[in-house]
């Protein structure tokens, strides 16, 4: 570890990989939100388009519904002159209908057909219209073959049933009109006649006129078929809102109403008209986008069909508003969101840094403490401090609790190393000194059994002479001369083997005294051991407290590797997106198999140290028992040393009693 001049931090790849997995993040999470920005807006905009149209439809089928309204109350009253004098029906029916066109500006052509089987007052089915011209209302009869070519004639006779006819010149004139057909019906619904009108169709051009949302949109009128009816943009206006102009806005009174054909719209637009008109044709609501012709810039539709009064007829209205007006707050939004997701984002890595830094730096100190004890040359008196109350905090107390019993072992094994030492000189010295005793002991006690021996060979003799003494007196008395004269040599060898022995008593009593406080000292020395034992199976169990303080680290290693695989599915399932979001999970996986492998290597240590105390304490308990079976060796050679005063005692005495013999007879010989 110390060798290696490329080695990065943990925390500072964590930093880095936490960096780069909150951009991915804030990435991810800013285009989510885009894109759902993006829907809803397109979502709110159609909804809006859409909305506009109703709204303006509704003012459209409600000016239609006034005009059906006025329609209906005079079929009513013509179905009340059926029941009148035939003589005055044709009159009052003529009156009635001259006066409504007279006084309603907004009806270019009235038309009355009278089924002759219902009215008492007519011979023949009959037809009038009634027109204004030249100042003078016209009431022209007209045959039925000639109402039979307008499309609304025979579609209300076949359906009797309101119809509003589709834009059309005027019988009159070339104006552009509309008709509204209403049913006379008697109580049973049956057609007793027929009343229409012909209204001018830029009778709605003041709705559509008023129809600028936002100030640049215009509206449309459309019929099912797709005709015109009025349009409420002309090109100056059209071109007014794409920008590039300076202009002010356009005010409803400068827009130029008008009716066109389909072509003058779908000419407009560079894409999305032929979807538009596919849901008009089938009179269904519609929003979308469109591409203009000039400027390619984009607009909103909406379409809103609606049914005139109790017809068959759909009519639609379309909504057309630049798209930029549209988005212009959502686009603010997003930029104030990418705003909030950058501060987010800093904010985000120096609260990261923060807590890693506060996180990694005590790892940091675990790491080289663990690294200088597994090299041997560690300072046992440096602890490692840890503000806080979390694991991490646990595990530095932990670590210093056991490098203080680690001191204190180291200092005990020290201390018992040199007692042990000076113990074994001690008893060494003594053992050799003991020896030597012992040797010259072994040899005085051979000299002295020796000369009892021989002592015993002269009793032998002096018995032999004893019985011969009355044998020969004179013999007796030479030999008895000559054994008085051996016998003072004998007596001077007794006293020296008394002396020898006594000086062995004395010795033994000594060695005897030396024993027993080896025999002290080894029991000290024993509990001291058993002492020492207990304080390393302290240091063992805490030991294994950090051991499973280890095991933290590694199931928190785990768990970020398997965070991190679950980020990698993620972001397999995110595709071309999540990619280097993957990449990021992975390289978590690697520092968190990393970490697995760190810890791994600090659990190899505090086995490997858990190990060698085990070992020590095994060496102990070997220390132990040699201990103990020195106790017992001193406390056997104690005895042997009590038994061997006892002998040299009981030889000193008989030594004593063999010289009191002789000392009798010298004086007896004497």
């Amino acid at each position: 570890m110390k060798g290696n001049k490329h080695y990065i931090s943990i925390a500072g790849r964590i930093q880095l990989a936490i960096a780069v997995l909150l951009l991915i993040t804030f990435s991810v999470i800013t285009i989510i939100l885009h894109g759902t920005i993006k829907r809803t807006e397109l979502i709110i905009t159609a909804n809006l388009v859409t909305s506009l149209a109703n709204q303006y439809a509704a003012e459209v089928d409600k000016q239609i519904e006034e005009n059906l309204n006025i329609i209906r109350s005079t079929a009513k009253l013509f179905y009340s002159i059926s029941s009148m004098n035939p003589e005055n029906q044709k009159n009052l029916l003529m009156t009635f209908s001259k006066t409504m066109v007279s006084q309603n500006i907004s009806i270019d052509t009235l038309y009355l057909i009278i089924n002759k089987d219902y009215w008492s007052g007519f011979d023949n089915d009959s037809a009038w219209v009634c027109y204004e011209k030249a100042g003078e209302t016209v009431l022209e009869t007209v045959t039925l073959s000639a109402m039979e070519n307008l499309p609304w004639f025979t579609s209300i006779r076949k359906q009797n049933q309101e119809t509003v006819s589709d834009m059309h010149t005027s019988y009159q004139n070339e104006k552009l009109v509309i008709t509204l057909a209403v049913p006379i019906q008697n109580t049973e619904s049956r057609q007793i006649g027929i009343l229409a009108v012909d209204i001018d169709a830029f009778a709605l051009n003041t709705i559509i006129s008023k129809a600028r949302p936002m100030g640049k949109g215009y509206a449309v009128l459309f019929t099912k078929n797709g005709n015109i009816l009025a349009h409420g943009d002309s090109n100056k206006a059209i071109y007014q809102s794409q920008g590039g102009f300076s202009e002010s806005t356009l005010k409803p009174s400068d827009i130029i109403v008008e009716q066109r054909t389909i072509e003058f719209e779908s000419e407009r637009w560079e894409s999305g008209w032929n979807e538009l008109n596919e849901q008009l044709s089938m009179g269904q609501p519609y929003a979308g986008r469109l591409q203009s012709v000039l400027h390619h810039s984009f607009w909103k539709a909406g379409i809103a069909p609606f049914r005139i009064g109790d017809s068959y007829t759909v009519w639609a209205i379309g909504i057309f508003v630049p798209e930029t007006l549209l988005t212009e707050d959502f686009n603010n939004f997003i930029k104030v969101l990418l705003i909030i997701a950058t501060v987010s984002f800093f904010a985000s890595m120096i609260i990261i840094i923060v807590i890693s830094k506060s996180f990694m730096k005590p790892l940091t100190l675990f790491s080289k403490a663990f690294i200088n004890i597994s090299e041997g040359d560690a300072d046992l008196t440096r602890t490692i401090h840890v503000s806080g109350k979390n694991e991490i905090t646990q595990l530095a107390d932990s670590f210093n609790d056991f490098l203080k019993k680690l001191q204190t072992l180291v200092a005990q094994i020290k201390e018992t190393t040199h007692t042990g030492y000076s113990i074994g000189s001690n008893i060494y010295e003594q053992s050799s000194s003991t020896s030597e005793i012992l040797t010259r002991a072994q040899k005085d006690f051979n000299t002295a059994k020796i000369k009892l021996d021989e002592l015993n060979k002269l009793l032998e003799q002096f018995t032999i002479t004893v019985n011969n003494i009355g044998r020969n007196s004179t013999l007796l008395n030479d030999k008895l001369l000559k054994q008085t004269h051996e016998s003072e040599k004998a007596m001077d060898k007794i006293d020296s083997t008394i002396k020898s022995m006594a000086q062995l008593a004395k010795v033994a009593l000594e060695k005897k005294k030396v024993s027993d406080d080896l025999n002290t000292n080894a029991s000290e020395t024993i509990k001291t051991v058993e002492q020492l034992i207990n304080s390393v199976k302290e240091i063992a169990l805490d030991a294994e407290k950090i051991k499973g303080f280890n095991e933290l680290i590694n199931d928190i290693a785990e768990r970020t590797n398997l965070l991190a695989m679950n980020a990698a599915i993620e972001a397999a399932h995110a595709g071309d997106k999540g990619k280097g979001f993957a990449v990021v999970a992975d390289e978590i996986r690697k520092l968190a198999e990393e970490a697995g492998k760190n810890a791994s290597l600090i659990q190899a240590e505090i086995s490997g140290i858990l190990t060698r105390i085990e070992n020590a304490i095994a060496d102990s308990g070997q220390a132990t028992a040699s201990m103990q079976a020195l106790s017992k060796g001193t406390a056997e050679m104690a005895d042997a040393m009590n038994s061997m005063i006892g002998s040299v005692r009981q030889s000193a005495q008989q030594t004593g009693s063999i010289s009191e013999v002789f000392e009798t007879l010298k004086i007896t010989t004497q």
